[in-house]
């Protein structure tokens, strides 16, 4: 299913996406500020590094404007539902997309593919 807010579409992250994802991702960790890692790596471990579910993207009718995905923050089952909130926007689509609308998505579609 696909949320449609100001012509924008947010959707369910498809690999066919990563040459975008890495490419916003490797804009944050340029800045220095968006996450400690120092370069945006390759699919297997960014995949590796999120949960299966949610990932999203933003998209308009063009490119894929932001990305959103989950990543566990210990392996120990006691944690097995907490979980770190990564939102990466395009420099060039900042100020188009809410932080707050991705955390309520995020958190909406995770809570159904767990409960």
């Amino acid at each position: 299913m696909s949320t449609v807010l100001l012509e924008t579409i947010i959707d369910a992250m498809h690999t066919a996406d990563w040459v975008s994802v890495r490419s916003i991702y490797s804009e944050g960790v340029t800045t220095g500020q968006a996450t400690f890692e120092t370069e945006a790596g390759d699919w297997a471990s960014w995949n590796d590094a999120h949960m299966p579910a949610p990932r999203l993207v933003a998209r308009d009718a063009e490119r894929v404007m932001g990305w959103a995905a989950l990543s566990p923050v210990s392996v120990r089952y006691s944690c097995g539902e907490v979980a770190e909130i990564s939102v990466y926007v395009a420099a060039s689509s900042r100020g188009q997309l809410l932080r707050v609308w991705w955390d309520v998505m995020l958190m909406e579609r995770r809570s159904r593919s767990v409960g």
